[in-house]
């Protein structure tokens, strides 16, 4: 690597430029506890009929879910390949230790068997097996735009390092 003295200040306008650079569209969503909809974070999931509920490849306990997306109401400006079904996220929070201290599943490798991502046509729903703690449903009922920037560590991801002294 190549060593350049720089001032903070440069530092600075460079990178502002950079990230000006990458600024991209995305959608918050915008949830509620009693106006339903066909997406939602935590609460039950609609499962496949063909579908059992999901189990961590690792540890053998069932996978917390998280979210369901109906893809018909995702906003029309959003890059979506595919505008039907439903896509769900289910990921592993099995603590052996009844402190919290230490979980044997906490990964974001790919392909790991801790989380799994489903997609499918239509379901009917599913009863939470007893070992997992039901989140509190919160159906999406909209979608607020918003810029998405990237922070320092995306930079870093790029390579870019920088270290600041007071010389």
């Amino acid at each position: 690597t190549k060593n350049i003295k720089m001032t903070p200040k440069r530092i600075k306008r460079l990178l502002e430029a950079w990230i000006k650079k990458h600024v991209r569209k995305a959608w918050r969503p915008i949830t509620s506890l009693t106006q339903k909809s066909e997406s939602w974070f935590g609460g039950l999931p609609t499962l496949s009929s063909s579908q059992d509920w999901p189990v961590c490849k690792t540890c053998n306990h069932p996978m917390k879910f998280f979210l369901q997306l109906n893809l018909a109401s995702v906003p029309e400006n959003f890059n979506a390949v595919v505008r039907h079904g439903l896509v769900q996220l289910f990921c592993c929070d099995y603590y052996p230790d009844s402190d919290r201290h230490w979980n044997p599943c906490d990964t974001t490798e790919p392909f790991s068997g801790t989380h799994e991502i489903r997609f499918f046509a239509d379901g009917i729903p599913m009863q939470c097996p007893n070992q997992v703690q039901e989140l509190p449903r919160k159906f999406i009922i909209g979608w607020e735009e918003i810029l998405d920037t990237p922070n320092y560590a995306d930079i870093e991801d790029c390579g870019i390092y920088w270290e600041f002294n007071n010389e």
